[in-house]
């Protein structure tokens, strides 16, 4: 397993992938995982907002992704900076 710095790809072929992913339309070839991938597998959300977020906006993202998080959620980012980063 990865550590929580070291960036996994994982394809669309991949056991890995998410099957409900594929299912989408224009499902994504190919996923930059960090942390734990076995997360991959349970129920997940997105979280995405502005770039340029405000101090509420920050407070905002980050205790939706917490509390999500508690309730056994899997938190998902695109990993840009911003909203995402802080949920």
């Amino acid at each position: 397993m990865p550590n929580e710095h070291e960036t996994v790809c994982i394809g669309i072929d991949d056991l890995r992938y998410p099957p409900i992913l594929r299912l989408i339309q224009g499902p994504p070839a190919m996923l930059r995982c960090r942390g734990d991938i076995s997360v991959l597998s349970r129920p997940a959300v997105a979280v995405v907002g502005a770039r340029k977020v405000t101090e509420y906006g920050k407070w905002a993202a980050f205790n939706l992704g917490k509390t999500l998080a508690e309730y056994g959620l899997t938190v998902v980012s695109g990993m840009a900076w911003g909203a995402d980063s802080w949920a």
